[in-house]
């Protein structure tokens, strides 16, 4: 079992997370995904974190912008009450809101529509075919949900490409991290997006920011 389980604490940045088998250990790759994305927006009003998990990103964000209203959505029950634990070790419950929802289009995220400033996401992204060949410690301890991505390893991400801009207001930012193989994948979606490679070299991460002309095409309208 991973020793974060154990001891149920993860370090994420400056923050000191509770974990248990509910959720997803974070990772660094994560803690960059945070400031890259960060120094892409300016004073952000509404936040978005899809997929909150633990709860990190959104709390880090929270942290780092303290106008912002972070809104972290996780189709999870359980691991938004791991969410809910952390929310309350840094006495941010007015400032981090938790919702239960499995994608942005969701009739209760509707208020959302065209007024995020900033929406980011470590979503699932691992190839159902890969899951096995993870590592022990990751494939039978943390939750298969937080990794499954599908065949293409796309199923959540491209479901945050096609929501997730339609909810960003005029000049807000998409943030998300991606596996390495899935870099075309997202520039033939949003071909305005930039792709970006972590600290190793590899393909992570992906930020797009809706344009004037983005907004039009969408038609105004979540579907």
């Amino acid at each position: 079992m991973p020793v974060q389980y154990l001891v149920n604490s993860a370090p994420f940045l400056d923050l000191d997370i509770y974990v248990d088998p509910r959720v997803f250990i974070p990772r660094p790759e994560t803690e960059e995904l945070v400031l890259r994305a960060a120094k892409r927006v300016k004073n952000p009003r509404v936040i978005v974190d899809y997929g909150t998990g633990s709860g990190c990103i959104a709390l880090a964000l929270a942290r780092l912008f303290p106008c912002a209203i972070v809104y972290g959505i996780d189709a999870s029950r359980a691991a938004l009450k791991v969410a809910n634990i952390n929310v309350r070790r840094y006495h941010l419950q007015g400032r981090v809101r938790l919702i239960l929802a499995n994608k942005l289009s969701s009739e209760g995220l509707r208020f959302l529509f065209n007024r995020v400033d900033l929406l980011i996401s470590n979503p699932p992204y691992i190839p159902t075919n890969r899951l096995a060949r993870l590592c022990p410690r990751v494939r039978d301890y943390e939750p298969g949900s937080a990794l499954d991505g599908g065949e293409r390893g796309i199923e959540v991400v491209k479901l945050i490409l096609d929501e997730g801009r339609l909810c960003l207001r005029t000049g807000g930012v998409l943030a998300v991290e991606i596996d390495s193989t899935q870099g075309q994948f997202v520039r033939r979606i949003l071909t305005e997006a930039e792709v970006e490679t972590d600290l190793y070299g590899n393909v992570r991460y992906a930020f797009y920011q809706k344009e004037v002309e983005d907004e039009a095409r969408s038609g105004g309208e979540l579907e």
